[in-house]
């Protein structure tokens, strides 16, 4: 950014869509994710995907300066001083994404280790319907949730600041800007 140019801010909308755009490209890791609840069932490969998705945005926003989602449509996270951001910003920035996946990553550890989860066997309705009982009967899931809810409505302050920062951009120090 040169001196006396306009920093220009990425408003609710352009930020909305880089993140479809990061759904249509983490989706493939998410399908994989269910595969092996289903089919596979490994631990081990089940904790490894899960950091896949976990580490997605606070590595990329640290390293490259946003998403793959961000970078198409053409928006950069900052700090609010336009200095790169750091990787703790980063962390602070996705921690209701980051808490609410590592729940999610417990309550899937509990199900390896449940008796019933052994009889889920492919994608067909009765393996739908025992993961979802199992689940059911875990009371942390909505956990994950609830963060996953801080993060939506942290997103809706968007439109009504003069730098469309959401709260995980105050919390964080961070802006994001047009390129």
């Amino acid at each position: 950014m040169s001196a006396g140019e306009s920093i220009r801010y990425a408003g609710f909308w352009r930020r909305l869509f880089a993140n479809i755009f990061d759904g249509i490209i983490i989706s493939p890791v998410i399908i994989f994710i269910y595969y092996n609840l289903f089919v596979i069932k490994d631990v081990k490969l089940h904790f490894a995907l899960f950091m896949i998705i976990i580490l997605y945005k606070p590595m990329l926003e640290f390293s490259i300066g946003g998403t793959f989602g961000k970078r198409i449509i053409g928006v950069r996270v900052k700090q609010s001083t336009l200095v790169n951001l750091s990787f703790i910003s980063a962390v602070l920035r996705n921690i209701a994404w980051i808490i609410s996946y590592i729940v999610a990553l417990l309550v899937d550890n509990l199900l390896f280790h449940n008796p019933s989860f052994q009889s889920i066997n492919g994608f067909n309705v009765d393996s739908f319907i025992t993961l979802a009982n199992m689940y059911a009967n875990i009371a942390m899931r909505e956990w994950a949730n609830i963060f996953l809810l801080i993060f939506i409505l942290g997103s809706i302050v968007i439109p009504f600041n003069k730098k469309k920062r959401g709260l995980h951009d105050f919390w964080s120090g961070s802006v994001c800007i047009r390129t």
